[in-house]
């Protein structure tokens, strides 16, 4: 029970965060836009799991399907955060290869169990990406408030999601063949982490400025 309400609350949070984002999508940069299809994404396939969830359907082929648009929106977003000339090039070669990470753990390891394997992958690929960003956060000395800047704000987030989801599924198995009983509590507060996370991104949306969203590094970027 407490499951499904705390999965119901995750959901009430990302229509919101939904809402609020294309109330300002036209004060987003590129870069922007292309998180917030992710998030819109990602309320569909929670909606839709939320669904299966209810019914006592399995949830694998979903969870396999999003892991892959997931980690392509993903990538498309953190390279539009960098200052690449050939951005486009690299977009579509990173999301082949996660195409190809989807499907290859689908039909040669998991293809009738959940995708932890890839949540795995994701994990470590996600957490390098946000310290390449961070990293050309501190050596850009016109950024003058950091803290301040929508995209900085997105990739904490992102680091902080991805590192509790990186911890959860690394001791998962651990923790259901010896200590089952703890297991309610951390998908709870897995959970409960999610909804912060998302809150975060919210008030990111929230916050966007009018004139100039993020001068820091669009003033470097490229439309390649």
């Amino acid at each position: 029970m407490l499951l499904k309400i705390s999965f119901a609350l995750l959901l009430i949070v990302l229509l919101i965060v939904c809402i609020v984002g294309a109330r300002n999508f036209t004060r987003m940069d590129k870069a922007m836009r292309v998180f917030f299809t992710l998030i819109l994404i990602v309320f569909v396939t929670e909606a839709i799991s939320f669904t299966l969830y209810v019914q006592g359907m399995s949830r694998n082929t979903l969870s396999h399907i999003f892991s892959g648009v997931e980690l392509i929106l993903v990538g498309a977003y953190f390279f539009h955060c960098l200052p690449l000339r050939k951005k486009r090039f690299s977009i579509i070669v990173f999301s082949l290869f996660a195409l190809a990470l989807a499907i290859g753990n689908y039909i040669f390891f998991q293809e009738k169990r959940y995708n932890s394997n890839m949540l795995m992958a994701e994990s470590f690929i996600i957490i390098s990406m946000a310290l390449i960003v961070f990293f050309n956060f501190l050596k850009n000395d016109d950024l003058s408030d950091m803290v301040n800047n929508p995209h900085f704000r997105i990739w904490v987030g992102l680091l902080t999601l991805w590192s509790s989801t990186f911890f959860f599924w690394a001791f998962l198995l651990y923790l259901q063949k010896l200590h089952p009983t703890y297991l309610t509590w951390i998908y709870l507060i897995q959970v409960a982490l999610n909804i912060l996370i998302y809150g975060l991104f919210g008030y990111t949306f929230y916050k966007l400025s009018k004139k100039n969203n993020n001068p820091a590094i669009e003033k470097d970027m490229t439309t390649n």
